[in-house]
């Protein structure tokens, strides 16, 4: 399954904290049970979040494991949550 999380940040664009947060970020590609992790800026004018992260699991339940993980909800509370101004998950299968 493809799980997706679109975001916006608190930070100005192109800004040192803006940078910083973007390399922070790329820890949650090394949590166990994440393939395919990648970080993506929005290039059209047609959507409202300007980032996106993706990641792949191998199965629901490797997500839901991802999910309740200490690590991810550690990450969560101590760096998206502050830095994250609004954001949406979507979370997908192929058919």
């Amino acid at each position: 399954m493809k799980h997706i999380a679109v975001f916006n940040l608190r930070h100005a664009p192109n800004s040192p904290a803006e940078a910083e947060f973007l390399r922070t970020i790329e820890y949650l590609g090394t949590l166990d049970g994440v393939k395919d992790y990648k970080i993506w800026r929005q290039t059209g004018a047609q959507a409202d979040y300007a980032f996106a992260i993706s990641m792949e699991f191998a199965t629901e339940a490797a997500f839901r494991a991802y999910m309740m993980s200490e690590d991810h909800l550690n990450f969560a509370y101590d760096k998206w949550y502050p830095h994250v101004r609004n954001s949406m998950d979507i979370n997908l299968e192929e058919v």
